[in-house]
């Protein structure tokens, strides 16, 4: 069964489609879960100053079930929760 992906803010334009392709690349160990690892790595990737903090913070902001992981229908919090995060440059 397909998990929908959701952006909880109008201003983040991203599409179901480009938000599971995101995922999916930064999900290295295809265990279909965001590790803290994979978070620290997708935030170096983006630029973002003190990735091993940001990863505890977005991670902590994201994490809606609490299980420790992103899943991919958490993936659009992360998104906007990092879209705010002011060393993130905007396109």
């Amino acid at each position: 069964m397909a998990q929908k992906v959701a952006v909880k803010d109008a201003s983040a334009k991203c599409s179901d489609a480009q938000l599971k392709s995101m995922y999916e690349r930064c999900e290295a160990d295809k265990d279909g879960r965001l590790s803290q690892a994979e978070l620290q790595n997708l935030l170096t990737e983006m630029g973002v100053e003190f990735p091993h903090l940001r990863a505890k913070s977005v991670l902590w902001h994201a994490d809606e079930n609490q299980d420790g992981y992103i899943s991919l229908s958490e993936f659009g919090t992360l998104i906007k929760y990092a879209l705010k995060l002011s060393t993130v440059p905007k396109a």
